[in-house]
């Protein structure tokens, strides 16, 4: 219930269950690629649960959060530091050494390449958001952000998701970028 009070804040309009569901619904099209699903699985749950507009740490709250909850489980230390290494990477979203990390990143981001509809309204979800910030302070941290994705090498981390997604990324990221 403490997850589900998160996820249901009347602040957040894109991270939000729905956002989880959609999470949950890819990994489990990729579940025979993640040796511990259940620490993935947590991982998902866990990724966002503090989320806060006005801070910078909230990957790293959400992990500390998830470490609290699953040593009060019982869970075991290494796996319990594992699923805080996962979540802190959906900070910056940088490739990691680590497959099943790269795969978590790229179902976070799984959106970017939608079709453009479902990405258009990812935009609108996230600037509700963001809604305490004028467009004079969002605009910019906002086109920054897209700069950020474009200028990687790659978007996605994951052969799957590039070959799938990674085009179509690029274009609503460029094409977003043309709206702001």
């Amino acid at each position: 219930s403490e997850l589900e009070t998160a996820y249901s804040s009347s602040k957040r309009h894109y991270h939000t269950l729905s956002h989880l569901d959609n999470m949950l619904r890819l990994a489990h099209e990729y579940r025979a690629d993640i040796a511990d699903w259940e620490t993935f699985v947590f991982a998902i749950f866990y990724h966002d649960a503090v989320y806060n507009v006005l801070k910078t740490d909230n990957e790293a709250r959400s992990a500390a959060l998830a470490s609290k909850r699953l040593t009060q489980l019982g869970f075991p230390v290494r796996r319990i530091e594992l699923c805080q290494n996962w979540i802190r990477a959906t900070q910056k979203h940088e490739l990691s050494d680590d497959p099943t990390c790269n795969l978590l990143l790229d179902i976070d981001l799984s959106v970017l390449g939608a079709d453009w509809d479902i990405y258009l309204e990812y935009t609108r979800q996230v600037r509700r958001e963001y809604a305490i910030y004028p467009d004079l302070i969002f605009i910019p941290g906002r086109r920054k952000v897209l700069e950020h994705f474009l200028q990687q090498d790659h978007i996605y981390k994951t052969p799957d998701f590039r070959t799938q997604s990674e085009a179509r990324a690029r274009e609503n990221l460029q094409r977003e970028l043309q709206l702001i």
